[in-house]
């Protein structure tokens, strides 16, 4: 027997466990147009852009950590191919200088500056602006209720939860 089961869709705020009084924690931000939005979307802003849009996996820069680290650390046949290249042994000193280790910092440096949540849904489709409310600063959101993009994956999750919490919007289980 089939059994119907009614979804109800997530409201406006619902996310929101605590943010500072008055309008501390909110702003109205420019949204980029063509898209719709939920409610608790995950949201970015680049150094040079004007309009905030939703959060994309280029975004949070890196998140493949464990392979780039199996990466820095050369096989015993790649020193020996590199023998001689540079004029040296191909027996140099792994442990003090390893160029493809050292950039770790940079290789997950998300590509955005600015993080947030919006408040409610907004439909930016077919309007030449949109505007929405977005918590932006001194809030506590309910992590399960975060609207990332699809095929978000757990380290790509976590790694967005960190950038939200310096920006003061703590994701919480």
């Amino acid at each position: 027997m089939k059994t119907h089961r009614a979804v109800e869709p997530q409201w406006a705020g619902e996310h929101i466990l605590s943010e500072a009084s008055g309008k501390r924690s909110v702003e109205e931000i420019p949204l980029a147009t063509g898209s719709t939005y939920a409610a608790a979307s995950v949201v970015v802003r680049g150094p040079n852009d004007a309009l905030w849009r939703a959060i994309t996996a280029d975004d949070l820069g890196a998140t493949e950590a464990p392979k780039q680290k199996a990466a820095a650390a050369p096989a015993e046949d790649d020193k020996n191919e590199d023998a001689g290249k540079d004029g040296s042994d191909g027996e140099s000193d792994s442990g003090s200088s390893n160029d493809s280790g050292s950039d770790d910092s940079q290789a997950t440096a998300p590509t955005a500056i600015a993080f947030a949540v919006l408040y409610a849904p907004v439909d930016g489709v077919d309007v030449d602006s949109v505007k929405g409310l977005a918590h932006v600063r001194d809030a506590e959101v309910a992590a399960d209720l975060l609207q990332w993009f699809d095929g978000a994956t757990d380290l790509q999750i976590a790694l967005g939860e960190s950038y939200l919490a310096k920006a003061g919007l703590i994701a919480r289980r």
